[in-house]
Formats: C-alpha cells, structure tokens, sequence
C-alpha cells in the first residue's frame, strides 16, 4: 500500500470515530413552532431540540408586557436551542410556503388574558377581524429551522371515505358516547331504560394523513345526540355527547381507534373541537399539531401518533376567561 493510500484511509478511519464521539442530538433535528395568526403576528408556542418536546415561550396571562425589541427578548423565552433567524418558513392552510420576517414583539388580547407575539411581514388575502375577537382566525402553521410541515386533508362528507370511516368507528363511538355518560347517572339511567335511547352517532369532522405503505391516519369527531321516536315525529333528548379521536386504517382494515368522549347538556359548553393545523415527520414518527377552541379558551397540542396509539407530547394554552 503507497504513503498515499495509507493516509487516506488513516483519514477515514479518523474521521468514522470522530463521527461516532458526536452526541445522537447533534443529528437531530431542532426547530420552532409557532402558529400565524390572521393579523401577521406569531405566536411561538413550541421548541424540540432534537429529543424533547418543551414551551418557553410565555403563556397568556393577566397584564403581559412586551420587550421593546427582538434584541430584548429574554433568552429563556427562546429555549435550549441557541440557532435563531429573522425568519420563519410559513406553511399556510391555504397555497405555497413562504418566508416571514419577524419584526418586534407586541402584546395582543388572548380571550380574557394577554400574550406576546411577534409581528411580521405577513398581510392575509382575507379579511381580517378585530384584534380584539375571540379565537382569532390562524392562517397557518410556522417553523424557526428547517422542518417541513404536511398538510392535512380535511374531508367533506361527499367523499367516499366519510361513509367508509364512519361504520369503521361505529362500535368504539357507541360505546365511548355511553361512557361519556358515566358520571351523569340520571342520564344513564335514562337511556338505558328507553326514555331517551342513544341515536346513530353523526360524523362531524374528518381529516385524512396519507402514510407511507397504503396506511390512512384520520382525525374524526362525531356528536351523539339521544331520543326516540313517536307518532308525531323524532323527539329529542335535551344532551348530548361528543366524540373525538384518531383512527388508522390500512386498506380497507381498521387497525386502531382512539374514541375521547364528552357530556353536554345541548349547549356544547363544555366541548373543545379541534383544527389540524399541519403533520410533522421527523425521523419515523409522527406528530399532529392540533389548535383546540372552546367557549372562551384555546389551546395548542401536540400529539404523537403510532400504528398502535396516539399519545398526547405537549399542550399550551393559547388564552381564555
């Protein structure tokens, strides 16, 4: 072997243990979320350094106030991970991404509290609402790093996995709509005796994740409503139970299905829907990001799915009263 052909695989050699002393993290990926909304401001609500999961960025609270730069904004704010940009890479719900610039941060109203965004470059082809509205229309999803966001397919009743789905869910949303009724004895004394039996569940909301080897991820919620029927027509009971999960199909085969049921009393108070706002793949896993609304509260979450469950990462409150 020449001089030659002895340092370069010398070389080799040096550089394959090198590579093998760097930490796993240093692999990995780290980046931000922030969702974008109508009005151009962002809201970081999410970091992951490449392992976990974390929220440094303030939450909403009573009497926030804004640091006057960027420059200024507290380091802890930002987290573990040291890479910062003056831009954001938007994955809006609707059309191509983008970049934004951020430009200084500012307080907006969050419900009945207050929170710390930032304001940027983006002007919205809609139009915009009061700042001061409650949940807040959000144009997208945005990344600090170089991420991708998947978009997620929200279906309408007309296509034919709507139909398909919903007798594949059946069995479990029955029986979570019944459980949902379990610390409200009288109601399940009610049903169980006739006066008010449950009715078919109606599919609400259905949002399709196309994975690799022909398997389907779908976000659903489906409402239950009870009653019976008489000679004048179908009397309805005045509750109702609401029921929302994931479900994985592979081909025509249901492999999992996760059924999070809900009591009201009609008026859906106590309900939180959600809106899929972009799927993340890093390395082979899968996280939905989630905005979740109910009456007078927000929130973001971040749920992890797998071919045999879901589980819950992250959960930040956007603001409510």
């Amino acid at each position: 072997m020449s001089r030659v052909a002895r340092g370069v695989l010398v070389l080799v050699v040096l550089m394959a243990a090198a590579e093998a002393m760097v930490p796993a993290q240093a692999d990995r990926t780290q980046f931000r979320l922030a969702v974008l909304r109508r009005d151009g401001i962002l809201v970081p609500f999410a970091s992951f350094d490449g392992r976990r999961w974390s929220s440094p960025w303030p939450t909403p609270a009573y009497h926030l106030e804004a640091p006057l730069t960027l420059d200024a904004v507290p380091g802890e704010w930002w987290g573990s991970i040291t890479r910062r940009t003056m831009t954001w890479t938007l994955y809006p719900a609707k059309g191509e991404p983008r970049v934004l610039f951020m430009k200084a941060p500012a307080v907006f109203p969050a419900h009945c509290l207050s929170n710390v965004g930032l304001t940027t470059d983006y002007r919205s082809p809609e139009s915009v609402p009061p700042p001061t509205q409650h949940h807040h229309p959000k144009d997208g999803l945005a990344v600090m790093g170089t991420q991708i966001v998947a978009p997620v397919e929200v279906l309408q009743e007309s296509s034919p996995d709507w139909t398909g789905t919903l007798k594949l869910i059946t069995p479990t949303v029955a029986k979570a709509q019944l459980g949902a009724l379990g610390n409200e004895s009288i109601w399940t004394r009610v049903t169980q005796s006739g006066v008010c039996p449950p009715l078919p569940p109606t599919l609400e909301v259905l949002c399709r994740f196309a994975a690799t080897g022909g398997r389907s991820v779908y976000y659903y919620e489906t409402l239950g409503r009870f009653g019976r029927s008489t000679a004048q027509g179908l009397y309805r009971c005045g509750f109702a139970t609401f029921i929302q999960g994931f479900a994985i199909v592979e081909g025509q085969r249901l492999t999992y299905v996760s059924a999070h049921g809900t009591y009201s009393n009609g008026d859906m108070r106590e309900v939180d829907y959600g809106v899929p706002l972009g799927v993340l793949m890093i390395k082979d896993r899968m996280f939905w990001v989630m905005q979740r609304s109910g009456r007078g509260r927000e929130s973001y979450s971040i749920t992890e799915v797998f071919p045999g469950g879901v589980k819950p990462v992250l959960t930040v409150p956007g603001g409510g009263c």
